[in-house]
């Protein structure tokens, strides 16, 4: 163990050792890039004194931020309008003209006749506004950040932003790699990365090089906005919050999973909370409400959310742990967030392994609920985008702390964490500031409705000492106004909280002061002009009705001989007024009437009427035979030849119609044509042959049928059309001759207006054919109009006329040759399994084909096998052999100790017991020898009987013992012999030997069961038992 724990040191020193010598080398490049030190600034500072609040929160329109961290650097603007940066100057984000880095503040290069008036930095990219609402950015522009409509990675100098065309900026908001504005007009515009949708675009697109309009809802518009990691927040006038961008982890805050959005989604804060103030973070987002409670939502794996809850993402907001404190500002980093309280603590939660929370505790990496910031400092403003934060004090100090790899904290120093505030190493370490309560009334400009005190529009209420409204009828121009000012005669106001009076318009006046409305001019009288107190009388030839801005001349038809009149006079019948503004009427002409009353210009004689004198009141009708064309006639006119007249009152001559004709003038009706005949125009004084190729049947034609498809006429003023023949057609009107059917057509009826194809099935090699013929046997037609039939191909047959398709052969039949009427059966010993085939295939070997027309051969049955192919049966087992199974090529021979007598049979018969099979593909058994027995099946030798036993019949399955007084003393014989006469040897040696001799006997009887088969028997087999053959039944032994 100690061993391990000296190689655990000594590793431990050696990376200790390396990190501290590639430390002291990137400290003495950064030092050997550093600019010079900033001379003492002799220019005079803001005085603050003035101001009530001093700060600024972030991105509020109603106060500029003039401090920001950004990734690896920082910046601020002094108090004498000067800026300057310190930290990483890669992409020359420093603004001073290179690459730069510098742990000490250098100054930028301010674009000539700009004043910064807030400042904010992103990943490696920074942004200012200016005094003149200009928008600067320099640095990286590799996703267009510039907002000027390139993309170059490096920008050493101030690039400006292409704000739509008279817009400008009211504050700023700079993200990772975007940037957005408020504009003058409260509009929000953004630029750059837009690939979650943190432009607020409404598509993906990794470099929005110009600016592009957001769209809020309705007339929303927005007073605070912060720009994060790839998402973006504002919050509107009424009192809501949008978010747009990625939303992986909920930071939209509107309760959905989408991954992203590209149009705002409204954040979903409590209903009777209004959200003033609101910040965008890594993967979360932070607001102030009204009450001075913040809420965030979003990422919380560090705790950034500061509810101390499980930190699981938050897709809606959550209140932070904050007690009974309010919070005046709020700000929010990669996975932390920072607050300034209302009364100057400042507390942060999240990530603190870098010192992000500047909380001094070095031991802390995270806060899951607000921790103070070490120190005694009343920050008023406070900046965070990355790992670290820079903040301004009521005394216009600024002071960073957390990452300092880069130097951005500002104290000199690179590669530390600084885990509590640093002071900005830099002698004139004053920043400018900004009035957050302006009109000193103690309420900060986020909380207060009226946040520049009264102003125009409004007056100071002495007795409550709060804004108020001016009343209808009066105004105040001015701001901070004690008392409110009634509007004067010619002039008054509907509204309240007015900052001026509205003029009378034309048409109306107003005779006093304060008024709330203005009054009509009466009718009789009129106003041209705006802004009067009282109103003009009407002139002759005109009226008014009230409310009139010039006087309205009588209209055509009525008149006015007198002044000051609200209505005109209307003229006499049989008179008439032809133009407005007239005091006087006029009598009606010869050739016209007026009827009625009003009447501007006298009516016209109407067609078929005419009106012979003056000042008529009335017309009269044309008669019978005449006509009048046009009003104002004073006669009527005759009916032309070609037209007649049957009615009284006529306008026009009536036309003969077509179909009828009128040689003479001023008659009542007009002539039929002719059959053969036609008329084709209205009015006509003939009628006209029908030419060759039409005809007309009928009279009172307006025209000639034209000869219908399938028929034609070959004479002048023909009544009838000639249909074709069967075997022609005429396929187009007006025709004079029928045309033959042509090759692969055929026409079946007269009268046919087209030729038919042939169908399928049946073509036409001729002309003029009236039914086309049918396909033969063995052929087709596939298509129409064919002109030849086409053969079957092999393997196909058709056997009846007019068809369209060959058929397959069927599964079992081929077709060997084309133009096939039939397809033939396979013979016995093939098959054919697939259709279409000009063969058969022989049956393999194990298998036949029985019968014709066979799809599949049939698999030669157990007991049977066949080894030929293109057999039509199988061959039986012969005896002495078996087939087992089904499908055989071959058959198999009884082994040795099996037979079969039989043949086709499927397995073999053991030897029985008392026989023997020594050779294999036997057919019988072979009874065993007198002098010898087999007492078990399946076997191929027989055994011999043993000493004093003997077997007298042949096929024997046991031996006897020699009968009492017989004996035998040699193996395998059929018979005992007789003993002779008792002798005199002892008894208990003879028992004994005898003994001796039965066990020697038995040892040997039983070598083969324990040592292996005897060597040899009395017929010099081999005595070892084969197994029994498969499928064959085991005897059981019998007993003896």
């Amino acid at each position: 163990m100690n061993r391990l724990n000296e190689s655990y040191r000594r590793t431990i020193l050696s990376l200790s050792l390396a990190l501290l010598m590639l430390g002291m080398s990137a400290a003495f490049a950064l030092d050997a890039g550093e600019s010079a030190s900033l001379p003492e600034e002799q220019s005079p500072r803001d005085n603050h004194s003035p101001l009530h609040e001093p700060g600024a929160p972030l991105g509020s329109v109603y106060t500029n931020l003039t401090i920001t961290q950004g990734y690896n650097h920082a910046c601020m603007i002094q108090a004498n309008h000067s800026l300057i940066c310190w930290g990483s100057g890669g992409s020359g984000r420093l603004g001073h003209g290179s690459s730069t880095s510098s742990v000490t503040p250098v100054y930028a290069n301010l674009p000539a006749n700009e004043t910064p008036v807030e400042i904010g930095a992103g990943w490696w990219h920074t942004c200012g506004l200016m005094e003149s609402g200009k928008i600067y950015c320099w640095g990286n522009g590799g996703f267009g950040q510039m907002g000027n409509g390139q993309t170059q990675d490096n920008n050493y100098e101030m690039i400006q932003v292409s704000l739509p065309f008279g817009r400008t900026g009211k504050t700023i908001a700079v993200g990772e790699h975007h940037a957005c504005t408020i504009a003058d007009n409260d509009e929000v515009y953004c630029w750059g990365n837009n690939e979650q949708g943190a432009v607020g675009a409404s598509g993906y697109q990794d470099a929005e090089a110009t600016p592009v309009h957001v769209n809020l809802p309705g007339t929303l518009y927005a007073i605070s906005i912060g720009a994060g990691n790839e998402h973006t927040c504002v919050a509107v006038n009424n009192g809501r919050a949008y978010c747009w961008g990625e939303n992986w982890n909920g930071q939209l805050g509107y309760g959905g999973s989408e991954w992203a959005s590209y149009q705002p989604r409204m954040v979903q804060i409590p209903g009777n909370r209004d959200v003033v103030s609101i910040a965008a973070g890594g993967w979360h987002s932070c607001a102030i409400l009204d009450n001075g409670k913040v809420m965030c939502w979003g990422l919380d794996n560090w705790g950034q959310l500061g509810d101390g809850g499980s930190s699981e993402d938050q897709f809606t907001p959550v209140y932070v742990s904050m007690g009974s404190n309010t919070a005046r500002a709020i700000v929010t980093g990669w996975d932390t967030s920072c607050m300034i309280l209302d009364y100057g603590q400042t507390q942060c939660w999240g990530k603190n392994n870098k010192g992000e929370a500047g909380t001094g505790d070095t031991g802390v990496n995270e806060y899951t609920t607000p921790a103070t910031v070490a120190g005694s400092h009343d920050f008023v403003s406070i900046s965070m985008i990355d790992e670290g934060a820079c903040a301004i004090n009521s005394d216009a100090e600024v002071y960073c702390w957390g990452d300092n790899w880069y130097g951005q904290a500002g104290n000199g120093q690179t590669n530390t964490q600084e885990y509590s505030p640093v002071e900005l190493d830099y002698s004139n370490n004053h920043a400018k500031m900004n009035d957050r309560d302006p009109d000193d009334d103690g309420i900060l400009t986020i909380f207060d409705p009226s946040p520049y005190g009264c102003i125009a529009g409004t007056w100071i209420n002495i007795s409550t000492e709060d804004c108020a409204a001016t009343d209808q009828g009066y105004y105040t121009d001015q701001p901070q106004m004690y008392y409110q000012i009634p509007c004067a005669n010619g002039t008054y106001q509907p509204a309240s909280g007015q900052t001026s009076c509205l003029l009378a318009p034309a048409g109306y006046y107003v005779d006093y002061e304060a008024a709330v409305e203005a009054t009509p001019c009466p009718a009789g009288e009129y106003q041209p002009t705006e802004g009067q107190t009282s109103c003009l009388e009407t002139i002759l030839g005109h009226y008014t009705t009230g409310g009139d801005a010039n006087p309205i001349p009588c209209a055509p038809g009525s008149y006015q001989p007198a002044s000051g009149q609200s209505e005109c006079i209307l003229a006499d019948p049989g008179y008439h007024v032809d133009s407005s503004g007239s005091s006087t009427q006029s009598m009606c002409a010869p050739g016209g009437y007026s009827a009625g009353n009003g009447t501007a210009d006298c009516t016209l004689a109407e067609l078929g009427r005419f009106v012979a004198g003056t000042g008529a009141t009335g017309s009269e009708t044309c008669g019978v035979g005449t006509y009048a064309d046009v009003e104002g006639l004073v006669a009527c006119k005759d009916a032309d030849a070609g037209h007649y007249v049957d009615t009284e009152g006529a306008s026009e001559p009536t036309p003969c119609p077509t179909g009828q004709y009128q040689t003479t003038t001023g008659q009542t009706e007009c002539m039929d044509t002719e059959v053969g005949h036609y008329t084709s125009d209205e009015g006509s004084a003939n009628q006209r042959e029908c030419d060759r190729g039409s005809f007309q049947s009928s009279t009172g034609a307006s025209s000639c049928d034209a000869a219908e498809v399938g028929h034609f006429v070959d004479e002048m003023a023909a009544s009838e059309q000639t249909p074709c023949t069967a075997g022609s057609y005429q396929n187009e009107p007006s025709s004079t001759y029928c045309k033959y059917a042509s090759e692969g057509h055929h026409v079946p009826d007269a009268g046919s207006s087209s030729q038919t194809r042939c169908p399928v099935g049946t073509f036409s090699d001729t002309t003029g054919l009236v039914e086309c013929h049918q396909a033969s046997p063995g052929y087709t037609v596939i298509v129409e109009a064919s002109t030849s039939q086409d053969a079957c191909e092999i393997g196909t047959y058709q056997s009846d006329f007019g068809q369209t398709h060959c058929d397959d052969a069927e599964m079992g039949h081929y077709v060997p040759s084309e133009g096939a009427g039939a397809q033939t059966p396979c013979s016995m010993g093939t098959y054919q399994s697939r259709t279409g085939q000009s063969s058969c295939i022989d049956a393999e070997p194990g298998y036949f084909a029985g019968q014709e027309g066979m799809t599949n051969p049939d698999f030669c049955t157990a007991g049977t096998y066949q080894p030929n192919s293109g057999q039509s049966a199988c061959d039986d087992a012969e005896m002495g052999h078996y087939v087992e199974l089904s499908g055989k090529t071959e058959q198999t021979p009884c082994k040795q100790g099996n037979y079969q007598p039989s043949p086709g049979q499927t397995s073999c018969l053991e030897a029985d017991a008392g026989h023997i099979v020594p050779e294999s593909g036997a057919s019988a058994q072979t009874p065993c020898e007198p002098g010898t027995y087999q007492d078990r099946t399946g076997e191929i030798t027989c055994r011999l009987a043993a000493k004093n036993n003997y077997v007298d019949e042949a096929g024997s399955d046991s031996q006897k013992k020699c009968a009492t007084g017989y004996s035998q003393p040699e193996r395998g014989q059929s018979e005992c012999l007789k003993d002779a006469a008792e002798s005199s040897l002892p008894i208990i040696p003879i028992a004994g030997a005898v003994v001796v001799a039965a066990a020697v006997g038995f040892f040997m009887m039983n070598r083969g069961k324990s040592g292996g088969p005897p060597k040899g028997g009395a017929s010099g087999g081999n005595m070892r038992r084969e197994p029994p053959q498969k499928g064959s039944k085991r005897r059981k032994k019998r007993l003896e």
